[in-house]
C-alpha cells in the first residue's frame, strides 16, 4: 500500500526548461559565451549548477569566469516564480490527496528558486518535507538525495 509520495520538482511540478534555458543564455552573455539549447542540454539539464557551470567554462577555455557567471544566472533568480509553468494537473492531485498520503519533493533545484515558486502559489504547506540540490553534494542520478 502506497502511504508515501516524492515528487520531483523540475518536470513533474512545474517546465522550467525555459526559464532556465534563458537564465543559462544570460549567464553566458556575461562572459563572452552564448548558450543555445543544445549546449545548455549538455551542460546543464538535470545537473548541479556549480559543476555544471565549471565544466561549460572549461570547454570554453573560460575556467575563471565561474563567478561572473553564477551571478549572471543568479540575476534571473527573482523571476522564477513567474518564469516557470505550473503542471496543475500535479497541483490538482496533490491538493485532492493530501490526506491520503505523505507528499514530499527532492530535487535538484536550488531552494531559493522553491522558495520564490511557492511563496507565489502557497502549496509549500502540502509537503511534508522538500530535499532541495542545496542539501546534498552529488546531483541525480547519484542516489545521495533520496537516501537522505
Amino acid at each position: 500500500m502506497t502511504k508515501a509520495i516524492i515528487f520531483d520538482f523540475d518536470g513533474v511540478i512545474v517546465e522550467s526548461d525555459p526559464f532556465h534555458r534563458k537564465a543559462m543564455d544570460h549567464a553566458a552573455k556575461q562572459v563572452g559565451l552564448s548558450c543555445s539549447q543544445q549546449t545548455n542540454d549538455k551542460y546543464f539539464l538535470g545537473k548541479k549548477l556549480n559543476k555544471a557551470a565549471s565544466e561549460f567554462l572549461k570547454a570554453y577555455g573560460k575556467e575563471e569566469e565561474l563567478d561572473y557567471f553564477l551571478k549572471g544566472k543568479m540575476q534571473f533568480d527573482p523571476h522564477y516564480a513567474e518564469g516557470v509553468i505550473i503542471f496543475q494537473e500535479t497541483i490538482n492531485f496533490i491538493k485532492k490527496n493530501k490526506d491520503k498520503y505523505r507528499f514530499c519533493i527532492c530535487t535538484g533545484s536550488r531552494r531559493i528558486l522553491m522558495n520564490s515558486f511557492f511563496k507565489r502559489y502557497k502549496i509549500k504547506e502540502d509537503f511534508e518535507f522538500i530535499l532541495s540540490g542545496d542539501d546534498y553534494s552529488e546531483g541525480k542520478p547519484d542516489p545521495e538525495s533520496y537516501e537522505l
